[in-house]
């Protein structure tokens, strides 16, 4: 771990890197408020569960009184030095539990009014009806006093906060397409002025993005320079792997930038207790070239009350013996054999280091194990007597050893022993639901 004063993190294409040249692969939740008279309290219960299975990642809200106690403005040019000690705490918490955060500075809701999503533009300090000076929500985003007031903001969170290690990502909005009268071409000429502010503030250069309660977002935004890496949030699915793998994958070939998905849910959590879509979720990602896992919004009403924390704990295992800042990466298409009767899918990524030394991961999933599927009473059998095919990117000959994984413990299964000739093909442990496996040669 850096000490204090040295950035938390750069950046290449598909992931993210420590300055020691170590990769960070965000492992985590949303962690944006905390229950009503929790306080400092609530971060400690949920952080220290997190970390405790291999979580090093939370995205905090520092938006709005309504949602937390963590708001850095309350008032115009008015900085809560209450809830600013909460955070000091918070970002001191992170730190001693190698926790990175995500801040996030602004969300949609102040500035909508519209019926169907939750807006309080009527109690925001901006709007004139409230002492401010704004008439409506979009002319924020022009108004010349409103944008001082952001960058003012700003200051002062880099200055309070921006030396610590356990700051990951500075955010600018949450779903800011949500914000009234939303305008790309305005959108993206705010985000440039004020990117340009933060990296002149910011001496340890965090890396700086946006979100979209549109899975797509902007791309006009999205491509800019303006912005280090993209986000995806997504509601609703019935197969997570699935559409994480998607969207991942079109962000990471479209934008060239680090990619997550920083927020996902099914829509009715209570459809999933046992965590299947948050097991998913994880591990997904890593084989679309993700930068990080796919990060639960319900981690206050779903995550903790079923205490499904140990599920992030296998992944984390799996994903730290990856050094992945050291190869070069491309996605690889599995395949498992015989075909049906058994419905089992395959993921994979095949990497290739600076001394031309190979690693080749990849996951095998039978589909039974969907949260949708599980839901409707499918029931996952145990399979054995499969072969694992995939391409191996190094010589056209060579030894190479597999090692497996078990996805739901986070025990290793065993090694094996194949042979490269343009191809590899192992036998796949028996295994119900999924397993994973990485080759080195």
């Amino acid at each position: 771990m850096q000490t204090k004063g040295i950035s938390i993190c750069e950046f290449i294409a598909e992931i993210f890197i420590f300055p020691t040249c170590s990769t960070y692969y965000p492992v985590g939740e949303n962690v944006c408020w905390v229950g009503e008279g929790q306080g400092t309290y609530g971060y400690d219960d949920y952080f220290g569960k997190l970390a405790a299975n291999g979580g090093n990642y939370a995205r905090l809200w520092l938006t709005d009184r309504a949602w937390d106690d963590l708001t850095v403005e309350v008032k115009l040019g008015n900085m809560s030095l209450d809830d600013t000690w909460r955070l000091d705490y918070v970002v001191q918490l992170a730190e001693k539990l190698d926790i990175h955060l995500l801040m996030c500075t602004e969300s949609y809701n102040n500035f909508c009014t519209v019926s169907d999503v939750i807006c309080t533009w009527d109690l925001s300090y901006y709007n004139v009806a409230n002492g401010g000076f704004l008439t409506k929500p979009s002319e924020f985003f022009v108004d010349e006093r409103a944008k001082a007031d952001y960058k003012n903001r700003l200051r002062y969170i880099v200055a309070r906060y921006g030396y610590s290690t356990s700051v990951f990502a500075w955010e600018f909005f949450n779903e800011v397409d949500i914000c009234d009268g939303y305008n790309t071409t305005v959108q993206l000429q705010w985000i440039e002025e004020m990117s340009s502010y933060l990296r002149s503030l910011d001496v340890y250069n965090h890396p700086i993005s946006t979100s979209y309660s549109n899975s797509d977002g902007d791309q006009a935004v999205q491509a800019s320079t303006a912005l280090n890496f993209t986000m995806t949030h997504n509601y609703g699915s019935s197969d997570i792997a699935t559409m994480a793998t998607q969207y991942t994958s079109k962000k990471q070939i479209t934008y060239k930038k680090p990619t997550y998905m920083a927020e996902f849910g099914i829509g009715d959590e209570n459809n999933d207790k046992a965590g299947v879509s948050l097991h998913n979720g994880l591990w997904a990602p890593l084989f679309a070239l993700g930068a990080g896992t796919s990060m639960s919004w319900w981690w206050d009403s779903w995550v903790d009350p079923n205490n499904l924390y140990p599920i992030f704990k296998p992944f984390s295992v799996f994903v730290s013996r990856l050094p992945l800042a050291d190869y070069t990466w491309n996605v690889s298409d599995p395949t498992v054999s015989p075909a049906p009767p058994y419905n089992i899918r395959a993921w994979g990524m095949a990497g290739v280091g600076q001394g031309g030394q190979q690693l080749i991961v990849t996951w095998v999933q039978d589909d039974c194990f969907t949260w949708a599927n599980q839901h409707s009473g499918v029931k996952c059998t145990s399979h054995s007597g499969l072969t694992l095919t995939t391409s191996c990117s190094g010589p056209s000959s060579g030894n190479y050893t597999g090692h497996w994984f078990n996805t739901h413990t986070g025990e290793d299964i065993g090694t094996t022993s194949v042979m490269c000739t343009g191809h590899l093909q192992d036998q796949i442990p028996t295994f119900s639901q999924d397993i994973a496996v990485y080759y080195t040669s």
